[in-house]
C-alpha cells in the first residue's frame, strides 16, 4: 500500500507553553489556573481567551478539556493506544458482521455526477489503516504524526457507521418489503397448485397439465436468484446506477435526498424492480385463477346435468351408446 501522506502542522509558541505549563502541574490543571499564567490582552473591547489554542489541542488529541469541571488533562500514548484498540474491534466486527452481506452498493447522484461507495471496500481499507497505523506508533520519534494519522482514522472510522447505518435502513425497508411479495407470492403457488390438481383430476386430456403462468413466475424467480448472487465492480456500480436513474425516484422509501444528491444502493433497487415484476406476475397468476375456477364450476355444473341426463340411465342397447356412456363416465364425471 502506498505512504499517505500527511500535512504537518506545528505547534504554535502557546500551544506549546500550554502544554508545557500541563507537564509542571503533573499532567492536569484548572483552566483558569492555565490562563492566569498568560498576559491578558483586550481586543475590539473583549478579553481575548484560549479558547482557540485549547480547542486546536484537543482536536489534535493533545489534550482533554472538561468544561463542566473546568479541567485540561494531557493525553497521553498509552489512551491513544486504548482508543486505537477500540477502533480495531470495531472495524473487526464490521469485516465479520458484512463479510457475506450481499448489498451496500451505495450511489449518490447530483446532476451529471456520480459517486459510488462499495461498503466492503470502505471496511477493507479502514481495517489496512488500522494495521498500518498499529504497526508504525512503534517508530521512535513517530508521536506527532501517529495522532494525526489516528484523528484522521477516527474520522473515517465515524464516516464509515455513517455509511453502515444509512445502508442498514436501506436493507430493513427493502426486506419488509420483500418479505410481503413473497408472503403474496406463496398464496399465489399453493393455489396454482390445487388449481393444477384439480384440473388434472378431471382428466381432460391424457397428460399433465401445468399452468404456463407458472413457468413465468419460476423464470423470474430465477432471474432474481442470480442477481441476487451478483458482485458489481466500481464501473459496473456506476454504470448501473446511472441506468437506474430515472427508476429510482419510484422507490421514494429505498432512498434519501441530501443536498440535491439522490442518495440510494443499487442492488436494493435494481432487486425490487425483478420483486414488483414478480409481484405483478403473481397478480396476473390470481386473475387467471378466478378464469378457470369459473370455468371448472360451469364444467361441475354440465357435469351434473350430464350425469342427470337420459342417455346415461339407458340401458347398453347398442355398442355406440355404450361407448358414449363410457366416454362420459372417464372424462367427465372424473375418477
Amino acid at each position: 500500500m502506498m505512504e499517505r501522506e500527511f500535512l504537518k502542522l506545528d505547534l504554535t509558541p502557546i500551544e506549546k507553553r500550554i502544554l508545557s505549563i500541563l507537564k509542571e502541574y503533573g499532567g492536569k490543571a484548572r483552566e483558569d489556573d492555565v490562563n492566569k499564567l498568560f498576559i491578558s490582552a483586550v481586543f475590539q473591547g473583549h478579553p481575548l481567551t484560549l479558547d482557540t489554542y485549547l480547542d486546536t489541542l484537543v482536536e489534535r488529541r493533545e489534550l482533554e478539556r472538561d468544561r463542566k469541571g473546568g479541567y485540561l488533562r494531557m493525553i497521553d500514548l498509552k489512551e491513544l493506544d486504548d482508543r486505537l484498540k477500540e477502533l480495531r474491534k470495531e472495524v473487526n466486527d464490521y469485516k465479520k458482521r458484512y463479510a457475506r452481506f450481499l448489498y451496500g452498493y451505495l450511489a449518490s447522484i447530483k446532476r451529471r455526477d456520480v459517486n459510488v461507495v462499495i461498503l466492503k471496500d470502505c471496511i477493507e481499507e479502514v481495517a489496512s489503516m488500522v494495521d498500518d497505523l498499529d504497526r508504525d506508533r512503534l517508530i521512535l520519534g513517530y508521536g506527532e504524526r501517529r495522532v494525526r494519522r489516528q484523528i484522521l482514522l477516527e474520522l473515517l472510522v465515524y464516516q464509515l457507521k455513517e455509511i453502515i447505518d444509512l445502508t442498514e435502513e436501506f436493507y430493513r425497508r427493502f426486506s419488509q418489503r420483500i418479505e410481503e411479495i413473497k408472503g403474496e407470492v406463496r398464496m399465489v403457488r399453493e393455489s396454482l397448485r390445487k388449481c393444477e390438481e384439480s384440473v388434472n383430476n378431471l382428466r381432460l386430456v391424457d397428460r399433465t397439465l401445468r399452468i404456463k403462468e407458472r413457468r413465468l413466475m419460476e423464470e423470474k424467480e430465477k432471474t432474481i436468484k442470480e442477481l441476487e448472487d451478483k458482485t458489481y465492480s466500481r464501473e459496473e456500480a456506476v454504470e448501473c446506477s446511472l441506468s437506474l436513474r430515472e427508476h429510482v425516484k419510484s422507490f421514494d422509501d429505498l432512498c434519501e435526498r441530501a443536498r440535491e444528491c439522490l442518495i440510494f444502493d443499487i442492488k436494493m433497487i435494481q432487486m425490487m424492480r425483478e420483486y414488483e415484476d414478480l409481484e405483478n406476475i403473481a397478480e396476473n397468476i390470481k386473475t387467471s385463477l378466478d378464469d378457470v375456477q369459473g370455468l371448472m364450476e360451469d364444467l361441475a355444473e354440465l357435469r351434473d346435468s350430464l350425469e342427470k341426463h337420459e342417455i346415461l340411465c339407458l340401458k347398453r342397447e347398442n355398442k355406440l351408446s355404450s361407448l358414449i356412456q363410457d366416454w362420459i363416465r372417464r372424462y367427465v364425471k372424473g375418477p
